[in-house]
């Protein structure tokens, strides 16, 4: 355990470092306010995560994550490593990446969904008249999803994280809203009543959806979805304190 918990640092991370942190001014800010707050590098190792972020992960006290990828952490949730790893690169491009996390155990063993907010971070050099700006990695914080609906919903779910971009821009906003109702096998009826419009209209929703993914029926309908990762997608709007879930 000894090994494991006081590894060997990685040497050839140089993009960012712990110190290097002070630089970003909140470094202390971080440190503060018990929210959930950490630092990758741009090769998604760990770089600094508080003490409120390595509660809301369950790992061992004292254990070092500076240097570690998701996967050579001791958790559960080291097996969406790749996951993770694919959000870093989608927030170095300079937009920020919302996830939900519906499994989360703190060490006190309590189911606490979260949702963690990933953006870049950006160092400025003056080359000449220019100040040029180069991403050094990225961060992420978390906050407590505390509205009465989420937990019934997220308790009929298999996946443990949720994603509020969608995987691939085919289908449009409002049928994206369609998607996400469909991929819980709703009838029509009850899709019309919690969008408030006709069952006519839900219909053709339906079918310009499961045209353009290439499937005739629900239950092929919820393969694409588990192919393709739209079923752990939820419409960002849907997130909005006094939304209701079916």
């Amino acid at each position: 355990m000894d090994d494991d918990i006081n590894h060997a640092k990685i040497p050839d991370s140089q993009r960012i470092t712990v110190d290097s942190l002070e630089l970003f001014s909140f470094k202390s800010f971080m440190e503060i306010g018990g929210q959930p707050w950490g630092v990758r590098d741009n090769e998604s190792r760990y770089v600094y995560a508080n003490e409120a972020a390595l509660d809301v992960f369950d790992l061992p006290v004292n254990f070092d994550i500076e240097g570690r990828l998701d996967n050579e952490c001791p958790a559960p949730w080291s097996e969406f490593a790749g996951d993770f790893q694919r959000w870093d690169r989608e927030a170095e491009k300079g937009k920020s990446v919302g996830i939900i996390s519906t499994q989360v155990y703190t060490r006190k063993k309590v189911l606490q969904p979260y949702f963690a907010e990933k953006f870049p971070l950006y160092k400025e050099t003056v080359v000449g008249n220019e100040i040029k700006k180069e991403c050094i990695g990225t961060a992420f914080y978390g906050r407590k999803l505390n509205f009465c609906s989420l937990p019934q919903y997220v308790s009929k779910l298999t996946p443990s994280i949720l994603v509020l971009d969608p995987p691939t821009d085919i289908f449009t906003k409002r049928e994206l809203d369609v998607v996400f109702y469909l991929h819980q096998s709703l009838p029509s009826k009850m899709i019309a009543r919690a969008l408030d419009v006709s069952h006519d209209t839900i219909e053709k929703y339906k079918t310009n959806i499961f045209q353009k993914a290439g499937v005739c029926s629900v239950g092929q309908f919820k393969e694409f979805c588990e192919a393709t990762g739209f079923d752990r997608y939820i419409p960002k709007r849907f997130m909005q304190p006094g939304v209701q879930f079916i």
